[in-house]
């Protein structure tokens, strides 16, 4: 069922995406703004449930040639009581000569490392 769900969205993605290259005559958006469900399982987690967005927009003094700047939120909380909460960024300015990026996050979630390859010794991992 996951992998359904993860289908209908890796869909729904690239149907919007393609649809918005193909519509060339459609005058120059200044702002666009993308939102898609999260679902996932994972062994730390167990079941994760969220949302991220996507808003892409251009300066006012930008031209509609140049690159347009990035915002992107989202936020999961799991079953095993861990949060996750990222904005990362991308703002281009200047006829694109400067480019700030950077991510803001807190996360309260562990990651557990095994080691590299099959030969480790049995243990609990490290958190």
């Amino acid at each position: 069922m996951i992998r359904y769900i993860l289908l209908l969205c890796t869909t729904c993605y690239i149907t919007h995406t393609t649809l918005h290259a193909q519509q060339d005559s459609i005058p120059d958006k200044r702002i666009n703004f993308f939102a898609v469900p999260l679902v996932f399982l994972t062994p730390e987690t167990s079941w994760g449930f969220g949302a991220a967005s996507v808003l892409s927009f251009k300066l006012p003094s930008q031209a509609a040639e140049h690159r347009p700047s990035q915002l992107q939120l989202g936020g999961a909380y799991t079953l095993n009581d861990q949060i996750l909460l990222y904005l990362p960024f991308q703002f281009f300015a200047k006829q694109d000569r400067y480019n700030i990026y950077g991510e803001l996050g807190y996360y309260r979630y562990n990651y557990f490392y095994y080691g590299i390859g099959n030969e480790f010794e049995s243990y609990d991992g490290e958190l």
